[in-house]
C-alpha cells in the first residue's frame, strides 16, 4: 500500500468524507479529552475545586498540569484518528479503554490518586468505550443485514411479480381478458408445436390468430 503525501493527509483531515458512526464516536471522545486536558492544564485550581480534591502543593499542581498535557495529547490522537475514519484505531481503543477503570481503582486503593479524580477518569473512558462498542455492533449488524435476500424470498418475489405483470398487462390492453387468454393459448400451442410436424405448427398459428381475434 502506497504511503499518501502529507498534503493528502491534511486534506483528508480537513474535509472528512464518509465518516462512519464508529469513527464519529472516536472523534467526539477526542474532543472531550482535549477540552478536559486543556482545563486541567490551564486552570488546575478549578479542577481541584470541582472534584473536591485535597489542597495541592505547588509540586502537586505541576503534576496535575502534566496529567492535563497527557490527556490533551491523547485527545488530539483520538480526533485525528476519528476524522481520518481509522477503523484500526477505533478497534485499538476498544481494547484499551476498558482497563482504565481497573487501573484507576488500583491507584485509588493504593492512595496514589484521589477518589473523585479516579472516578471522573473512569466514567469518561468507560462511557466512551460503551458508546464506541455500541456503534461498532450496530454497524456490523447493518452490514450483515445488507446481504442478499434468502432464496425463498427471491422466489416469492419473482412469482408474484410475474403474476401481477400478466394480470396488469391483460387488464390494461383488453379489459375482458383476451390478452391473457390468447397468450395462454399461444404458449400451449407453441409447446405442442415444438414437438409436432410443421403442418401442426401452421394449424396452431391459425388457431392462435382466431383466439386473438375472438
Amino acid at each position: 500500500m502506497a504511503t499518501p503525501s502529507l498534503s493528502e493527509m491534511f486534506r483528508r483531515l480537513w474535509a472528512v468524507d464518509n465518516q462512519s458512526r464508529v469513527a464519529r464516536t472516536v472523534e467526539i471522545f477526542g474532543w472531550l479529552d482535549l477540552v478536559l486536558g486543556l482545563i486541567i492544564l490551564v486552570v488546575p485550581a478549578l479542577v481541584e475545586s470541582l472534584l473536591s480534591l485535597p489542597s495541592l502543593t505547588p509540586q502537586g499542581t505541576n503534576y496535575l498540569r502534566l496529567a492535563g498535557l497527557l490527556v490533551t495529547g491523547l485527545g488530539v490522537l483520538y480526533i485525528v484518528s476519528g476524522r481520518l475514519n481509522s477503523q484500526e484505531f477505533a478497534f485499538a481503543s476498544l481494547l484499551d479503554r476498558p482497563f482504565v477503570p481497573v487501573i484507576m481503582a488500583i491507584l485509588w486503593y493504593r492512595e496514589i490518586l484521589p477518589g473523585p479524580l479516579a472516578l471522573a477518569f473512569s466514567a469518561i473512558d468507560f462511557g466512551g468505550f460503551l458508546w464506541t462498542l455500541s456503534a461498532w455492533r450496530a454497524a456490523a449488524s447493518s452490514a450483515e443485514g445488507a446481504g442478499p435476500p434468502p432464496l425463498g424470498a427471491k422466489t416469492a418475489a419473482c412469482f408474484f411479480g410475474f403474476i401481477s405483470g400478466v394480470v396488469r398487462n391483460a387488464r390494461t390492453f383488453h379489459p375482458d381478458g383476451r390478452t391473457f387468454r390468447a397468450t395462454s393459448v399461444r404458449y400451449r400451442l407453441r409447446i405442442r408445436a415444438s414437438h409436432g410436424p410443421p403442418s401442426d405448427w401452421r394449424a396452431a398459428r391459425c388457431f392462435c390468430a382466431s383466439a386473438w381475434a375472438s
